[in-house]
């Protein structure tokens, strides 16, 4: 059951004033927020993770044919993740309840991150049997993979993995 049928349920169940509704209780409403906040900061954490690591200041980039190359794509890299966090709100990292934001939303603006380098607008550009590689990086593959893992981890809710009132 997806968390939007479930609230809809729970809408049509307290507007019927269902008489079995002893087992609706502030714990499982306060699992859904957490739940909720979970999945957000999860997939905030995913972005959060690639700026930290290039923000170390050692060389990430092995594609640049000198260390000036694959320092000014680290750079690069790093700016590009750094300037699209910002405009999805996510730089500086927020915390939670995460008033305003939904995950569905989140995820389509993590999603939607450009990440440029140096080395795709070089001859150090990598290939595979289709033809240059569109991420010589492999950034916004790892971003793409990371949020369907966080998807297929919300399987929706179960109404016997909260605590119900006796």
């Amino acid at each position: 059951m997806t968390l939007q049928i479930y609230l809809s349920s729970l809408v049509l169940l307290v507007s019927l004033n269902y008489v079995g509704l002893r087992w609706l209780c502030l714990p499982s409403i306060d699992a859904i927020k957490r739940d909720r906040e979970f999945a957000i900061e999860t997939a905030i954490t995913v972005v959060q993770a690639l700026i930290d690591r290039y923000m170390t200041g050692q060389a990430i980039c092995d594609s640049a044919l000198d260390e000036e190359l694959r320092y000014a794509c680290d750079s690069m890299v790093l700016g590009c993740l750094m300037t699209s966090s910002r405009k999805i709100g996510i730089w500086p990292k927020p915390v939670a309840p995460f008033n305003g934001k939904k995950f569905r939303d989140l995820v389509k603006a993590i999603r939607g991150i450009k990440i440029l380098d140096v080395c795709n607008k070089t001859s150090c550009r990598r290939w595979n049997s289709q033809g240059p590689l569109p991420n010589c990086h492999g950034l916004e593959d790892s971003i793409e993979a990371s949020m369907k893992d966080i998807e297929a981890g919300l399987d929706g809710l179960k109404l016997e993995d909260y605590p119900k009132l006796r």
